[in-house]
């Protein structure tokens, strides 16, 4: 399908209806959307695969604002392309903005994915966003009803334990456009969705719809950005937001369903992606794929929280930390009273000498945000010495 495209966008006002989590969605982003070009003859498409659809299986309850750990093993569902999943079952209200994140805890469970299904009577499209080391999926549930999270692998022998992170959002959301909700990417890692008439819309120009995503783009590194669609006209752009609202490169065509781009990062920043389509009123569904070797980052999830400890007076106490995230992880120890100063950094802080109890916790950071420990206590305890021995059994005379 050929579009003409006949006149370069102009600074249109994209409102962020709601926003990744480290994304304030307070008004409009001004962005220069990408200037149209000519889409050539019909070629090889090179359309990605959509996710395999799922067969069903059983469900396990889960509430919002909650982890569940689960396990991925032999027995479990199997998807049409044979692989394994879990799924998950919760009610949700209409408009509630829910954020799931399945975190991979063993070196076995690779190329995760994650996505909703609606309710019976449901016609829109959830998100589904797949591959990569985890995988964290946002949705204003459309309507009421009880909803399905799954999660599984896109390798056919991948097993293995796993976090999944339930959280929910009950506030009124700040537009009407509730699918207007920014996805963060991962290196190898695709997202498929749709444009609709709930996605972002442009102020100057209510007639296209566009999705934002988020990348954690490292220095040096490429970033190979694919996006397929035969429902639509597929173009997109990328930004550094916190730099300028001009677009630091935008997709040629591939194809007649494809659109590519390859970026090298300048400087380590996130960066947006805006999906769009080159015709008025486009809609239906796309995929977006991102290939890449070091960008990317996650929340830390602290998998090993520090315990309290007991030690004899005077002796240091060994404190220690484990947090699943990709890339580096900072952490930073801190006294849990007073001005909650900076005591320590690493995964492990040995303690000042203790005469009085101490509290402490410590913060694991990345790029993407924070996660603080429980406060773990330390206290000093006197140990008894061990009783004598007992005096030596004298043997009776011989007489």
């Amino acid at each position: 399908m050929r579009f003409a495209r006949t006149a370069l966008f102009g600074c249109l006002s994209l409102a962020l209806g709601m926003a990744a989590e480290a994304r304030a969605a307070s008004g409009a982003i001004d962005i220069v959307l990408p200037a149209p070009h000519p889409r050539p003859a019909a070629i090889d498409a090179g359309a990605l695969r959509p996710a395999p659809l799922l067969e069903g299986c059983g469900s396990t309850p889960i509430s919002c604002n909650s982890d569940a750990h689960g396990q991925l093993l032999n027995g479990d569902c199997l998807s049409a392309n044979v692989t394994l999943y879990d799924e998950y079952v919760f009610n949700g209200g209409a408009q509630e903005l829910v954020t799931a994140t399945v975190r991979p805890l063993s070196d076995g469970y690779t190329n995760a994915w994650i996505g909703f299904v609606a309710p019976p009577s449901g016609t829109a499209l959830p998100p589904l966003i797949s591959g990569g080391p985890a995988a964290t999926v946002r949705y204003a549930l459309p309507i009421q009803g009880t909803w399905r999270v799954q999660l599984g692998t896109n390798d056919r022998f991948a097993a293995g334990e796993y976090l999944l992170r339930m959280a929910c959002d009950d506030s009124a959301p700040p537009s009407t456009q509730i699918e207007c909700i920014e996805q963060d990417l991962l290196c190898g890692q695709q997202a498929t969705w749709e444009l609709s008439s709930l996605s972002c819309i442009a102020a100057s120009d209510p007639n296209r719809f566009y999705s934002m995503y988020r990348v954690w783009g490292v220095i040096g590194d490429t970033l190979n950005i694919r996006l397929t669609s035969s429902a639509f006209d597929p173009q997109f752009a990328i930004y550094d937001l916190s730099q300028s609202s001009v677009a630091l490169a935008q997709s040629s065509a591939l194809n007649t369903t494809t659109d590519t781009l390859s970026f090298s990062v300048p400087r380590s920043a996130f960066y947006d992606i805006a999906v769009t389509s080159g015709n008025l009123h486009g809609t239906g569904q796309y995929t977006l794929a991102l290939d890449c070797v070091r960008s990317g980052c996650l929340i830390p999830i602290i998998t090993k929280e520090p315990v309290d400890v007991a030690v004899p007076p005077f002796a240091n106490a060994t404190l220690s930390v484990e947090a699943n995230s990709i890339g580096d992880i900072e952490y930073e120890w801190h006294e849990a009273t007073g001005a909650q100063n900076t005591v320590g950094f690493g995964t492990k802080y040995v303690t000042v000498p203790i005469t009085a109890p101490h509290d402490y916790y410590v913060i694991a950071s990345t790029p993407c945000g924070t996660a603080t420990s429980r406060i773990v206590h330390v206290r000093p305890v006197v140990i008894d010495p061990p009783p004598p021995p007992p005096p030596p059994r004298r043997r009776a005379a011989r007489h």
